[in-house]
């Protein structure tokens, strides 16, 4: 899919925080270090269901974290069925998705929301990266990711697929802080690896069970 750079709008310059507050190691960093970051920093935006792939630099070579919006790191199979492994939000990333390109399956990075992504450049990223506070931010980022592929692992081996739904619907709920959540049956069933018909059947049966309401475009929580 082909990037799109999205100029910043004041709108999701409202929702972006400070450096202090994006990056953990800030207060490791020397003062001149701090405003070189300051300067050289970039929020590379991108459209909804834009792609990222891995090999690409500011991924794999940068200091990076979610300024705004949502990023799923996903997972494609040979017959262009999709399964998102992890999901990162605002102040989340940091690390270098090493590894993840080598998978058996094709992985990707998508634009769940629009996304902003502060992205500090390749050569001043190198720098940092000798910096042991940040050497650990990138380890624990890293590590985080890692827990979130284990805890989906946990979920499809021992969860059932209504169970694992509820929760999804509850993660949505609660990161948007409402109960009104917009989101197609298509992206529940690309975030549990199954089917629209299986996730449209169970969404049938919570409705009659009186846990959630269906309605044109939305779902919401009882």
């Amino acid at each position: 899919m082909e990037r799109v750079y999205m100029t910043v709008s004041q709108e999701n310059t409202k929702k972006m925080r400070s450096c202090e507050n994006m990056f953990p190691f800030w207060n490791g960093l020397t003062t001149s270090l701090q405003r070189e970051i300051v300067k050289k920093r970039t929020i590379r935006s991108f459209l909804r269901q834009t792609q990222l792939e891995l090999r690409d630099p500011i991924l794999k070579n940068c200091l990076w974290t979610v300024a705004y919006g949502r990023m799923d790191i996903v997972m494609y199979s040979a017959e262009g069925r999709q399964l998102s492994l992890a999901q990162l939000r605002q102040g989340e990333g940091g690390c270098r998705l090493r590894g993840l390109e080598n998978a058996r399956y094709y992985v990707a990075v998508v634009a769940k929301e629009d996304l902003g992504i502060c992205v500090i450049p390749e050569e001043l990223s190198k720098r940092l990266f000798a910096n042991e506070e940040v050497k650990n931010y990138e380890l624990m980022s890293y590590g985080r990711i890692v827990e979130k592929l284990v805890d989906l692992s946990g979920d499809m081996a021992f969860s059932c697929l209504r169970d694992r739904l509820i929760c999804t619907l509850k993660e949505y709920a609660i990161d948007k802080n409402t109960s009104e959540i917009y989101v197609t049956h298509e992206e529940l069933a690309n975030d549990l690896g199954t089917s629209r018909e299986v996730v449209s059947r169970i969404l049938k049966t919570l409705a009659r069970d009186g846990s959630i309401t269906l309605m044109r475009k939305k779902i919401v929580l009882n």
